[in-house]
């Protein structure tokens, strides 16, 4: 074989060899494979890698070869999350209500009510939910709920807000 086939064909596999290493793997799910609703709100992504989804249907989870769907205690949609690595909770923010997920003694993922409408008078989704230093923040359109020492500080806001960061140790 003389060098310009085989340069070729070097160049060829190369070439197809740089292009699949350009594409990650991609792989979508219908509605029916996930057993969620038509709308997701929120996507985290654990420390194992697991995909946990804010859904219309509640939390969808993703452990990489199954689809598994957990409630909050109203059965309502999940709009916020947000996993804190330090705890391994996963905290989940709905209409009039958040809380937290964590895995049980044996392993299965468990819904803890940190606080509802009857406990404090908000009536509003909660959008998003941050960790600023050792607190906890859920960020409703009207108000800002701190959960600092296992109790919550509840800032009522004159305007509506629509969204919040943390950016350098600041809510924004």
């Amino acid at each position: 074989m003389s060098k310009k086939p085989k340069f070729l064909l070097c160049f060829m596999l190369l070439s197809i060899a740089n292009l699949f290493a350009s594409y990650p793997f991609v792989r979508n799910f219908k509605k029916g494979d996930t057993k969620g609703g038509s709308q997701n709100w929120s996507i985290v992504q654990t420390d194992n890698d697991w995909i946990y989804i804010a859904n219309n249907r509640g939390l969808l989870e993703y452990d990489g070869y199954k689809w598994s769907i957990y409630q909050n205690n109203s059965n309502s949609l999940i709009r916020s999350l947000f996993f804190d690595k330090p705890t391994k909770r996963l905290y989940a923010g709905s209409y009039n209500e958040f809380g937290y997920f964590e895995r049980d003694s044996i392993g299965l993922l468990r819904y803890k009510l940190i606080c509802n409408s009857a406990k404090i008078n908000v009536y509003s989704d909660v959008w998003n939910i941050h960790r600023l230093g050792e607190n906890m923040v859920f960020q409703t359109e009207t108000e800002i709920i701190i959960l600092s020492n296992r109790k919550l500080l509840i800032h009522k806001l004159k305007d509506k807000i629509y969204q919040s960061a943390v950016v350098r140790g600041q809510l924004v």
